[in-house]
């Protein structure tokens, strides 16, 4: 992904450029990559990132638990709230945005 040349495009409003540009070259690389690219990601798309609204979906999808069952070892059988815990787990820090990143976001609306 570059973000100098998108930001030297002449398509690009300044204001989307500048943001994203700082962005990309504010952090290095740490824990915050994964959340950082779907900050991107979904910017690119202009469609903005929620992260309450993705881990209630999570959450609260309404999975076919049983076709899921087939897929699994027997001896590794586990509660559909342990699944769920299992995934939620490693994405709760989808939920720490940088103020840039918020920032990042409002541009994508």
């Amino acid at each position: 992904m570059s973000c100098g040349r998108a930001a030297m495009s002449s398509r690009a409003p300044r204001r989307l450029c500048s943001a994203k540009t700082r962005y990309c070259f504010s952090s290095g690389y740490g824990s915050g990559i994964p959340r950082q690219l779907v900050v991107l990601k979904l910017w690119q798309v202009m469609d903005p990132f929620s992260p309450d609204a993705f881990l209630d979906r999570l959450s609260g999808g309404s999975y076919d638990w049983d076709d899921l069952r087939r897929l699994v070892r027997p001896a590794e059988h586990m509660e559909p709230s342990e699944i769920l815990a299992t995934v939620e787990r490693p994405h709760a820090s989808l939920r720490g945005l940088t103020e840039l990143e918020q920032q990042v976001i409002v541009d994508a609306k």
